[in-house]
């Protein structure tokens, strides 16, 4: 949802003074997002739209690091904003607004891979292969090997290591976003490195976050 800047209501200062209408300052950060998410909830578009600019650029990184594609990145961070504001009175804080929105944009990227009949991304494209291409030729290469492994995964893997390892959150944030334990965390993430470890091993191990971990053993 794309809003005029007239129907953005300035509801954080970012000066850090209080706002009107008892919103939380900016140095908040969570508590900030809880409030917007709050607000818009109620149909506040200008909070929503305030929940936009201060996400979408991390959004779009994750879904760009997940699906490798600037454009199918784009279309994922579109639906998954649509799905926030769809599903905006249903949320109920169990986790922070940035671990929900990051699982959404997640579950959008990797629905993204598995969809068939894609369209073939630009950079996608094979070029000629000169001395300067090569080598980004082959790292292209490898990260398509792993982000189709991923896609493989079954779901509760492929969730945990795409929000741990690509992601970047924490144990606590993925448990948080998967609703269940870290135990039930770390457990998903060692079995599905180790199934990815499996299908990329013609692959160097460094190319694959959390792969130089040893097989038989927990993150």
């Amino acid at each position: 949802m794309v809003l005029a800047p007239h129907q953005v209501s300035p509801l954080v200062d970012p000066s850090g003074a209080a706002s009107a209408g008892g919103a939380p300052t900016a140095s908040d950060g969570r508590e900030v997002d809880g409030w917007l998410a709050g607000a818009a909830a109620q149909g506040d578009e200008g909070a929503f739209e305030q929940l936009v600019r201060r996400h979408t650029p991390a959004l779009y990184a994750g879904a760009l690091r997940v699906t490798g594609s600037p454009d199918m990145a784009q279309d994922v961070v579109q639906e998954a904003w649509l799905s926030v504001w769809l599903g905006l009175p249903g949320f109920r804080g169990h986790s922070a607004v940035r671990t929900w929105l990051v699982r959404i944009v997640t579950t959008k990227a990797l629905n993204s891979l598995r969809r068939p009949h894609r369209t073939v991304p630009l950079e996608a494209v094979p070029e000629p292969v000169t001395a300067g291409t090569e080598r980004e030729a082959e790292l292209r290469e490898r990260a398509a090997a792993v982000r189709a492994a991923i896609a493989q995964l079954p779901v509760r893997q492929r969730e945990a290591v795409v929000l741990r390892d690509l992601q970047g959150l924490s144990y606590d944030e993925v448990a948080s976003a998967l609703g269940c334990s870290v135990a039930s965390v770390k457990s998903a993430l060692f079995r599905g490195r180790q199934t990815l470890a499996v299908e990329l091993e013609q692959h160097r191990p460094g190319d694959m976050p959390g792969a130089h971990r040893q097989q038989g053993s927990h993150p």
